[in-house]
């Protein structure tokens, strides 16, 4: 064991110090060799930044002599590279005291992204634990906030707020049974195929295909049903006639050569 050394001489050629050195005080250290060898930790503590200029372009790191990854200066472009076959780079931190993998780049399925999942299995897997946590979420400048998030029953929702921590309002539901909800409030929950909130408006015909069984509902309202034209029955082809607002009087009118029949 060395004891502690000041060395207050003129630039020198070589120092060499028999025995262990526990501790190198240098105002500037320069080495013309290729290794710093340590058979322990090494710490390397400095009270400002620490700058690492690598001329050749690449910082490389190397685990028992094999290179794992690299950061690069590639024509201006910093490039982060796993350099095992097939080996993802992962972005981990600390929850709440627990370890996360926030990030996961899955270098064995062509660059596929993970978020919240290390079973990445498409171009961009989102996974949580709640609505919340898997949600995708939009925003702009003064309009409304947007998500999209899959409820506790597995339901496709897209929802908005006014603001961040304005309440969420759904606006559409898709469940696994190819059922269809748009408006919120029951519909949230459909129990048909497809079940509406509110108001339908339609510019153009709205056309209704069921089984042409005697008594077959085609179309069946709960509550009042009201047109502002008429209602007609048959195809452009097959038109046999009309139910409509004539002046204030309930008309019937039959097509040509057709009948009316009661009973």
């Amino acid at each position: 064991q060395i004891a502690d050394v000041t060395l207050t001489t003129e630039e020198q050629t070589n120092i060499t110090l028999l025995g262990t050195l526990s501790e190198l005080t240098v105002d500037s250290l320069s080495l013309n060799g290729t290794t710093v060898a340590s058979s322990a930790e090494l710490l390397l503590d400095t009270a400002n930044d620490v700058t690492i200029d690598a001329g050749g372009g690449d910082i490389i790191l190397s685990d028992d002599g094999v290179i794992t990854g690299t950061f690069s200066l590639n024509n201006e472009h910093f490039d982060i590279r796993s350099r095992i076959s097939n080996r993802d780079i992962r972005l981990k931190g600390n929850d709440g005291g627990s370890e996360i993998t926030a990030m996961t780049l899955d270098m064995s399925a062509g660059g596929r992204v993970g978020i919240g999942t290390t079973a990445v299995s498409a171009k961009l897997h989102i996974s949580g634990s709640d609505s919340n946590e898997s949600a995708i979420r939009q925003s702009r400048a003064g309009a409304a906030i947007w998500d999209q998030a899959i409820d506790s029953s597995g339901r496709l929702q897209w929802g908005s707020r006014s603001t961040e921590g304005g309440t969420r309002t759904v606006r559409f539901t898709l469940d696994d049974n190819g059922k269809t909800g748009i408006g919120g409030g029951s519909s949230n929950s459909p129990t048909e195929a497809l079940q509406v909130e509110g108001t339908i408006s339609a510019s153009t015909a709205v056309n209704i295909n069921a089984s042409a069984s005697f008594f077959g509902a085609a179309l069946s309202v709960q509550g009042d049903g009201y047109t502002t034209g008429a209602w007609e029955v048959g195809t452009s082809s097959t038109f046999v006639g009309k139910m409509y607002n004539n002046a204030g009087k309930l008309s019937l009118e039959a097509d040509t050569n057709r009948d009316i029949q009661f009973g």
